[in-house]
């Protein structure tokens, strides 16, 4: 299997999701890439499977085209989207949730979040330090 130890973070960041109520159903999903090879390869959840029943061999393995790679079932239909942020950002990890139509409990009103909500995917995506650090812009 491909990039074991990828997906296990891969895994337990979209375990994660579930377990924090970002993302109702199977909706929404965390990725990870892997660049030490000769061409970067993405790990992403695959479509419609559940978080609880989720494995590491579930997951599956493309390139940055969305290619699969390594695995059986369908990459999750947000992978274009996490693809192009890893083309367009390199330094960069992506996670995409449905934005809620309502707060989790304990958290600020609902007029946070309007009635259309639902049909919004939110992208979240986190950007890595550079090794060396470049001089802030003049």
């Amino acid at each position: 299997m491909l990039l074991e130890s990828l997906r296990e973070q891969v895994l337990h960041a979209n375990q994660e999701i579930a377990r924090r109520g970002l993302a109702p159903h199977t909706f929404g999903n965390a990725s990870g890439i892997d660049r030490a090879g000769s061409e970067p390869l993405v790990v992403i959840k695959p479509s419609g499977v559940d978080y609880a029943s989720l494995t590491p061999a579930d997951l599956v393995v493309t390139d940055l085209d969305g290619k699969i790679v390594e695995g059986s079932l369908n990459p999750s239909s947000d992978l274009d989207t996490h693809t192009l942020l890893y083309r367009e950002f390199p330094r960069s990890a992506a996670l995409s949730t449905p934005t809620p139509s309502s707060p989790p409990p304990g958290r600020r009103p609902a007029a946070r979040y309007p009635a259309w909500a639902p049909l919004t995917p939110t992208i979240f995506t986190v950007r890595f330090p550079s090794p060396s650090p470049s001089p802030p812009p003049k």
